[in-house]
């Protein structure tokens, strides 16, 4: 599905790529998303998100019925995710996800202690854990809509950050283990 251009904005956090700031696409679908529920926003939060100047409030309200955008009176929800675009939010927990995998050191933590255990039966309790938080991750996405479309969908991001992590983590604790048995695995 195309979806229509309404206007480009210059990303709210202040990251630069270059010599100029990243630029963001807010589109008229996006707008109606955000009008909508949960958020619920007024033409005063889509001035804010567009980046426009506040005394050009009438002329954004006109150009947003046009395209068949109809802000509430008053916003219904507002949070630090507000002023970010759909991209800008997906691009948030994108950037969230690399510095996680570069700068946590995986093969360092321990999820589960083999001291006291039979490494086979480690290994298996590694490959249930695993099970256990994609299970848990689907279930919470499941449940989670309004919360993303709250977030711009940062909030499905932060969870597959949230999986990866421990993923890693009993990724690396596997092939450390692995390393110790001799004979098959499974």
């Amino acid at each position: 599905m195309t979806e229509t251009l309404f206007k480009e904005v210059e990303a709210i956090l202040p990251l630069s790529f270059g010599h100029r700031k990243k630029r963001y696409s807010i589109t008229v679908e996006e707008l109606r998303r955000r009008v909508g529920p949960p958020e619920g926003m007024s033409v005063a939060s889509c001035v804010a998100l567009l980046r426009s100047d506040k005394k050009k409030k009438e002329e954004i309200q006109e150009e947003l019925e046009s395209a068949g955008v109809k802000p509430r009176a008053v916003t219904t929800l507002t949070s630090m995710c507000s002023r970010l675009s759909e991209g800008e939010a997906r691009d948030l927990g994108e950037n969230i996800g690399e510095l996680a995998t570069r700068l946590i050191p995986f093969k360092n933590i321990k999820l589960l202690l083999e001291e006291d255990a039979d490494i086979n039966v480690t290994l298996g309790h590694l490959a249930l854990f695993k099970s256990m938080i994609k299970t848990g991750c689907e279930s919470l996405q499941a449940q989670a809509a309004k919360f993303n479309t709250a977030s711009h969908g940062l909030g499905y991001a932060l969870f597959a950050v949230f999986e990866e992590v421990f993923n890693a983590c009993a990724d690396a604790q596997m092939a450390a283990l692995k390393g110790k048995v001799k004979g098959n695995w499974w």
